[in-house]
Order: structure tokens, then sequence, then C-alpha cells
């Protein structure tokens, strides 16, 4: 309900949202928090030292980012995220916890363990596409895989990988990670 809330529009900006129990998605095809930048989420998502547990995401064909969250520009932290399945492509970005933070958003004490991510560009472990803060997040036991979806496109494919974030742009923002950890990760890409 909350997902789709603010897939609907409800920002949650000002607000915050606290797990109070573990969460098994077990035989659930998630969609994203977050669908588009406009419908974004801008509160805190507090995980309260939570685990979501089969987190599974297969969609070969997204236009949006993937992950728990699609697009983020708010908060997200004290959360650990166990097998984690995400199989997709998407030029917006693709990781286990936020496909694509936006607007300074922030990830703080978050643990991805025993993830599985194939996707195609902007491929991380806690994030795909980062403008804003990666702060004390572990990702281990993990492989990431990003395959071209287009070898005759000008543009980018199979790159921007990496364990914690695919790519943090240079761009004169504030983005940046800091105090990461990753153990046991296997990364496979084009370039």
């Amino acid at each position: 309900a909350f997902r789709d809330e603010v897939n609907a529009g409800a920002s949650y900006a000002g607000k915050t949202v606290v797990l109070t129990s573990d969460l098994d998605l077990a035989n659930e095809n998630w969609t994203p928090i977050g669908s588009t930048s406009a419908k974004s989420f801008q509160g805190t998502f507090d995980g309260n030292g939570y685990t979501i547990s089969n987190l599974t995401y297969v969609n070969e064909e997204a236009t949006t980012p993937v992950g728990l969250f699609g697009f983020l520009n708010g908060t997200v932290k004290n959360l650990k995220l166990e097998n984690v399945t995400i199989d997709a492509v998407s030029k917006q970005g693709i990781a286990a916890v936020v496909g694509r933070i936006s607007n300074y958003g922030l990830v703080e004490n978050v643990t991805v363990n025993n993830a599985t991510i194939n996707g195609n560009r902007y491929v991380g472990g806690i994030a795909g596409h980062a403008y804003g803060t990666i702060s004390n997040c572990t990702v281990t036991n993990t492989t990431i895989t990003a395959t071209p979806d287009n070898l005759s496109g000008s543009y980018d494919n199979g790159d921007k990988v990496g364990g914690i974030v695919g790519d943090l742009p240079k761009d004169g923002n504030s983005n940046t990670v800091t105090g990461c950890t990753v153990d046991a990760l296997t990364i496979s890409a084009y370039r």
C-alpha cells in the first residue's frame, strides 16, 4: 500500500516511514517505490534495523529505475536487504536498494547480502545512478552483471558498474560515497 501511494503521487516529503518488523517479499513480483521522477519518494524510510528479504524484480524492458526504490529524492537508512534477485534492462539505474538517487538523496547504514543483479548499464549493489550520498553501506555475497543491450548505438551500454554504485557523476554536486564496504563480490561487465 505504501509503494502504491508513492507511485500514485504521494511524495511523503517531511514524513518518516518506519519498518516495524522483518518483511518477506517472496512470491511478490516487485514494482519499485517511486515510479517516475515526478512520483519519487521524498521522505525518510527508516528500516529500523529490520530485514526485507526475497525481493525479486524481473523485467527485460523496464523504462524506470529498478530496485526496492526506483526514484529516490529522500532518505533510506538502517535497513538490511537479503536474497535479492534483479534481472532488468533500464537506462535509469539498477540496484538492490535504489535505481536512481536524485536531488541530493541519501542512503545510509544499509546492508545488501546475497544478491544477484543483472542489468545493462548503471548497475550497482546499493544504487545504480547516484546524484546524492551513500554512507556506511555494505554489500556482501553478491554477483553483478552488466550485459550490453545495444552494441551499435552511440550511447553507453554494458558499463558503469560497481559494488556500491554504478555511476556517481562528477557534475559539481556533492555526490559522495563514504564509509562503505564490499566483500565477496563478483562483477562482470562489457567495459
